[in-house]
């Protein structure tokens, strides 16, 4: 691993294992104490986990309720519990009378930005400790709603009690909460069952691992075929190279112009990456990127290709944002 320090690995989290426990044994697997994630998962949840390691853990708050996840989840009609999940505590069972058609108006009333209330049992933090550190002392802390955005909730499956829905949604979201909610609005009660994460970002289920893979590609030497470089992570954001003269200002994390930067085309990769985003292949010109203020900045790059970090612009010169260039 000393090529290379830093970076991230899609992992497909199995069920059992926390998000603690994938980044204590990749801690292991990686040989190094920087390992984070980008958004926790329930340990019973399945799916895709994005692990970064080494500098690329400073790019974690970046991903932030903008970047875009898809569930798939399998919900039961007619049964709530404290958890909101199949493993907690039945509060109540109610009888089931509900037709596809009404839970296809629930699921659209639910879409677009809504409001929602973190669930009890989460890890997130109220007054530096976690709701379910509350939850498993009895008690009930008060939650504010907060702001999420549903794009679509699709009925996969659907048979009496028992639906599996795909939702796409705004990190910060929680499925169990959702499934909860429009149970409630039909009347009838919901818990969530199964639940595998499909995709954060452009980071897919078909790209990641389980850790016993994992395990083999490192006992093969072969762990930098599986290593996505975190400039890619950020594969959505254009490209931009820094002119010579410039580059000890670029390193230094100096506010550079517009007029030194260089469009750099895309690599395949990055096309596959956007495609998988579903944004074009093709980029507008260098103007669209550095003299918006609203752009959501650029990736930029040293002469022999090394990446620097991410900067946004104010129209007349670039800033950083996050630095990422190996010393």
């Amino acid at each position: 691993m000393s090529e290379i320090r830093s970076g991230a690995i899609i992992v497909n989290k199995e069920s059992g294992w926390t998000s603690f426990d994938v980044c204590g044994k990749l801690r292991h697997i990686l040989g190094t104490k920087s390992v984070g994630h980008t958004g926790t998962l329930d340990p019973n949840a399945t799916g895709v986990l994005v692990v970064l390691f080494g500098k690329a853990t400073k790019a974690a708050s970046l991903f932030t309720s903008h970047t875009i996840k898809r569930y798939t989840g399998e919900m039961f009609l007619g049964k709530t519990t404290d958890t909101q999940d199949i493993s907690g505590e039945v509060l109540e069972e109610r009888p089931v009378s509900v037709t596809r058609e009404q839970l296809e108006t629930a699921c659209k009333a639910f879409t677009g930005e809504i409001q929602q209330v973190p669930p009890m049992y989460s890890a997130k933090k109220v007054n530096g400790k976690k709701l379910y550190e509350y939850a498993r002392e009895g008690k009930t802390i008060e939650r504010k709603p907060e702001n999420i955005t549903i794009i679509s909730i699709e009925i996969a499956e659907f048979a009496g009690n028992r639906a599996v829905l795909s939702v796409t949604c705004s990190a910060g979201t929680y499925i169990r909460t959702l499934m909860n909610d429009i149970g409630e609005a039909l009347g009838c009660g919901a818990c969530m069952g199964s639940l595998r994460r499909d995709a954060v970002g452009g980071s897919i289920l078909d790209e990641a691992h389980t850790i016993g893979e994992i395990e083999k590609f490192a006992a093969e030497g072969r762990l930098s075929e599986i290593i996505t470089p975190v400039d890619m992570l950020f594969s959505y954001r254009p490209a931009f190279v820094v002119d010579s003269d410039f580059s000890k200002a670029a390193v230094n994390g100096s506010h550079l112009p517009i007029s030194c930067l260089t469009k750099r085309p895309l690599t395949e990769a990055e096309v596959r990456e956007r495609t998988e985003l579903g944004l074009p292949a093709e980029e507008g010109d260098k103007s669209d990127y550095l003299t918006d203020p609203d752009s959501p900045g650029v990736r930029l790059y040293l002469s022999d290709g090394r990446f620097v970090g991410l900067f946004k612009t104010n129209g007349r010169e670039v800033s950083v944002t996050k630095m990422f260039l190996e010393e």
